[in-house]
């Protein structure tokens, strides 16, 4: 089991820059946003897909201790913002978007090597409960991502 570690932050708070302390030998950047980052190296989708066949490919990499997903946040507005969701209808589109997202942290907690980490980049968002007292969280796309909460696993 990887170590996931969430990293929530508002864009331009440095998340990304923070990225050049690592070491590159160990690195694997999956770069969500498509931004220029401080590696000369790195992948550049936001497809879930292949976001995990990446990851998949990564484990067997036995240099590779440190994985990056810059950001988690645009996968999923990716998905959401895309012809393909947009034109279906119904709910189930939801409902697979966020089996997707749950079986990437769970690929990530149940199939990766124990010495890996493994970073998902977030953005926050402000939740307020049925009393009004708000709280930050790691941002979501759907009512049922909220639901699983990702910060629980």
């Amino acid at each position: 089991m990887a170590q996931l570690v969430f990293l929530v932050g508002k864009s331009g708070m440095g998340k990304s820059t923070s990225l050049r302390k690592l070491n590159p030998e160990e690195t694997v950047i999956i770069n969500t946003d498509q931004k220029a980052l401080p590696f000369k190296q790195y992948r550049k989708t936001s497809d879930i897909s292949i976001v995990l066949a990446t990851l998949k490919k990564v484990n067997e990499l036995k240099n590779v201790k440190t994985v990056v997903i810059d950001t988690w946040s645009r996968i999923m507005t990716d998905t959401v913002m895309s012809q393909k969701f947009r034109s279906e209808k119904g709910f189930d589109k939801w409902s697979k978007m966020a089996a997707n997202q749950y079986d990437l942290i769970n690929f990530i907690n149940d199939s990766m090597r124990d010495d890996i980490i493994v970073y998902l980049m977030a953005h926050p968002e402000t939740h307020y409960d049925e009393s009004g007292f708000a709280s930050e969280r790691i941002g979501v796309q759907g009512k049922m991502l909220e639901r699983f909460v990702p910060e629980s696993f």
